[in-house]
């Protein structure tokens, strides 16, 4: 429910009609969460110096 409740809170709307709309109790009516919520665009993860990936058996200065 706290999920929901974060969810309805960034969706900007009341958790409570929301619930309500759900239960059938008459009131406004609130699409399905699916249609409201969007996938968030994928972030390039940064690469910072040191970061990056060990291959086994290989020392770093034989990569240079």
């Amino acid at each position: 429910m706290l999920g929901l409740a974060k969810t309805c809170m960034k969706l900007q709307l009341s958790f409570y009609d929301f619930i309500g709309d759900r239960l059938g109790v008459p009131g406004p009516k609130i699409p399905d969460l699916a249609t409201l919520v969007r996938p968030a665009p994928a972030r390039a993860k940064p690469r910072l110096p040191g970061n990056s990936p060990r291959l086994p058996g290989k020392s770093r200065k034989a990569l240079k």
